[in-house]
């Protein structure tokens, strides 16, 4: 009784969805060649137009021919769209100077300014922003207008960074690095109250971010600085100096660790 029903629900689903397509009266086998099939099908598997076909039938175990047919229809078209799907050039790559690979699923508005040489990855939203030459942007990165990323910057993936934030060159960011612009941020404003001044945030030349670490507002991490991973970082980070926790604190400096070896 179960698989009736099931048989019935999706008739009626392709019925709703197809049949104005085609005619109210058109058996389902009917609707999914003519919505599956290829022209070059052969016409046993495209059916007969000219003339309405009864339901296919099987004993619930075993797939008659006629419903294998429509199965392989089925898997052709789908095939069709993947293939379509992955022809979709949603990158300005080619015509901004971006070594981003042939099929990518990207959001980059124009105004974005590429380097040379520079990777993205898929999955990245990316307005009003610059990134300089030979940097690497990994994938579910967001990168508000306003940023400007300097030369041989990678950043990985699921890294969120905010309008405010200048990165120098050969910084690393870790995955999933979050950016913070304000530090009392709500979701509706007053009528008339004017948008809070954005905090910014500069990572210097050579500098680390773990992943998972948060820069908050009026930061600067300084040149060849390093700060660990989960940290919380709420005030400057010398240059050269190891930074972790939350609120992140100085342990100690890169020379200190030269010194011990």
């Amino acid at each position: 009784m179960a698989n009736t029903t099931t048989a019935l629900c999706h008739s009626e689903l392709l019925h709703g969805a197809f049949a104005p397509l085609i005619g109210q009266e058109t058996p389902v086998p009917v609707i999914l060649r003519s919505v599956f099939c290829d022209e070059e099908s052969p016409p046993s598997r495209r059916g007969d137009s000219s003339a309405p076909q009864a339901p296919p039938q099987s004993d619930g175990m075993f797939l008659s021919s006629d419903e294998e047919s429509l199965l392989r229809c089925a898997a052709a078209g789908l095939r069709k769209i993947l293939r379509s799907l992955r022809s979709l050039r949603m990158t300005h790559g080619a015509k901004y100077g971006c070594s981003t690979g042939e099929h990518r699923w990207q959001r980059i508005a124009p105004d974005v300014k590429i380097g040379q040489d520079v990777k993205i990855y898929d999955f990245v939203n990316l307005y009003g922003c610059e990134i300089g030459d030979g940097s690497q942007i990994g994938p579910f990165v967001e990168i508000q207008k306003g940023v400007v990323i300097g030369k041989r910057v990678k950043v990985q993936s699921h890294t969120f960074i905010c309008e405010g934030v200048a990165i120098e060159d050969e910084v690393f960011i870790g995955h999933g690095v979050m950016f913070v612009n304000d530090k009392y941020p709500v979701s509706v404003l007053p009528p008339g109250t004017p948008l809070p001044e954005r905090e910014p945030i500069r990572v210097c030349r050579g500098a680390s971010i773990g992943s998972n670490a948060t820069i908050l507002g009026n930061v600067t991490i300084g040149e060849k600085a390093l700060v660990g991973a989960g940290s919380v970082v709420t005030r400057n980070v010398p240059p050269r100096a190891i930074a972790a926790g939350n609120p992140a604190r100085i342990l100690r400096y890169l020379d200190e660790e030269s010194s011990k070896q």
